[in-house]
């Protein structure tokens, strides 16, 4: 079984984009990003989960239907650490949740026992990723680290000494430009455009 970091989901962008220039990394999986097509060129193999046909899924060896919100169980994390729990509200019309599509996937390629549901996820998660410890216990919604407070670093930063790691920039870019990844977000600035 191999983990998070034999598979490459904790690198940087950044360092997956060389990856791929310098054919270090041969394939990728892609699931609900529209990357941008010179980010990909030089795969071996390239595949899709999401929602939309977007132009990198028009590139896209595969292409898996996603499903939305609307269609999934389990929880989301939001940017403010709130972890919200949903219930699926109506089938998934692919007839598979994306975690399900995720678990064909592992069998296919060598992990032997599945998930059974979703529930068997959250436990996992809650066991293995420490700001997530007993999150499967719980039945509502509340902030990670589970058992911390709304408002993160009240007593210190989150390093030996508590104090902040700040960068003193004395010249150049402060902020590199920001590029969406998101098909629908890309869509909806295009119609602005035109307004």
């Amino acid at each position: 079984s191999q983990g998070l970091s034999d598979l490459g989901v904790d690198k940087p962008w950044k360092e997956v984009v060389e990856g791929i220039r310098t054919r270090k990394i041969k394939g990728l999986m892609s699931f609900g990003e529209d990357i941008p097509v010179e980010y990909i060129e030089g795969l071996e193999f390239f595949g899709v989960q999401d929602l939309y046909l977007t132009p990198s899924g028009e590139k896209a060896d595969v292409v898996i239907p996603a499903v939305s919100y609307a269609e999934s169980k389990g929880t989301y994390t939001n940017s403010e650490r709130r972890i919200q729990w949903t219930n699926t509200a109506i089938p998934p019309l692919t007839g598979y949740a994306n975690w399900q599509v995720v678990n064909e996937m592992m069998y296919i390629l060598g992990r032997v026992n599945k998930y059974k549901k979703v529930e068997e996820l959250t436990e996992e998660v809650s066991k293995a990723v420490p700001e997530y410890k007993d999150l499967f216990k719980l039945g509502g919604s509340t902030h990670w680290p589970i058992g911390g407070t709304e408002i993160l670093y009240t007593k210190g930063f989150n390093f030996p000494n508590g104090k902040a790691r700040l960068a003193v920039i004395s010249e150049g870019k402060l902020f590199d430009k920001r590029i969406s990844t998101d098909f629908v977000e890309k869509e909806f600035a295009k119609v602005l455009e035109e307004i």
